[in-house]
């Protein structure tokens, strides 16, 4: 097992039903990433943004979670985070050469 995933699955463990919750539908949508407070995110998982977004960076600071700044910041599981990255990095290496 990665030493990554064994450190997650020790930090996810303590998770409270909200941060599991959260966790889920952002593995669920490894496609996306979402930005602190979202209003739609918050709707569809049936919090308040402000609720919303302590459990984003809950989740963040025990590693369950990946964050990127852009514009402002967004938040996504590992996967998305990293195909946003690369996807930057290409951006940004195409206007350089």
């Amino acid at each position: 097992m990665r030493i990554e995933d064994v450190l997650r699955n020790a930090s996810t463990d303590s998770l409270t039903p909200m941060q599991r919750k959260v966790l889920d539908y952002l593995e669920g949508h490894a496609d996306e990433v979402f930005p602190y407070q979202d209003g739609d995110l918050a709707k569809i998982l049936g919090l308040k943004p402000a609720a919303l977004g302590f459990t984003l960076w809950s989740l963040e600071r025990k590693g369950a979670i990946k964050r990127i700044k852009v514009d402002k910041f967004y938040f996504g599981c590992e996967k998305a985070v990293s195909a946003l990255q690369k996807k930057l990095s290409d951006i940004q290496a195409r206007n350089q050469g």
